[in-house]
């Protein structure tokens, strides 16, 4: 994603919405990062008392992927994305979303946790 709207010639911004647009892009990228760089790092068989820690990031990030994909549509509009850029890089959210989905899902059952 960083890749992609550090193109100048598609992501030019023009206003301020732009600008917001772009900055709210970019926090949620980082944000989804971080939440996996974190959760990768408990280790819930050595501290179970963290498992749910664990899965709480992994379901933040879950949750920024989706919105990461909101933002990538209003994208498309903002900055007039061409069909195929657009496609390419909303598979690769909703690909990120699935892996890291089935991560949690799998962690749910092994450690038993519910996580609401």
């Amino acid at each position: 994603t960083v890749k992609i709207i550090g193109n100048p010639k598609v992501f030019k911004p023009a206003n301020d919405f732009h600008n917001v647009t772009l900055s709210q892009i970019h926090r949620t990228v980082l944000r989804i990062y971080m939440c996996i760089w974190k959760a990768n790092r408990i280790n819930a068989v050595l501290h179970p008392e963290r498992a749910d820690e664990r899965m709480k990031l992994q379901a933040d990030a879950l949750d920024g992927c989706t919105e990461l994909l909101a933002l990538i549509e209003l994208a498309k509009g903002q900055f007039h994305v061409p069909s195929g850029k657009f496609w390419h890089w909303a598979d690769m959210c909703v690909l990120l979303g699935e892996k890291v989905g089935a991560w949690h899902k799998s962690e749910v059952t092994r450690y038993k946790v519910a996580v609401g």
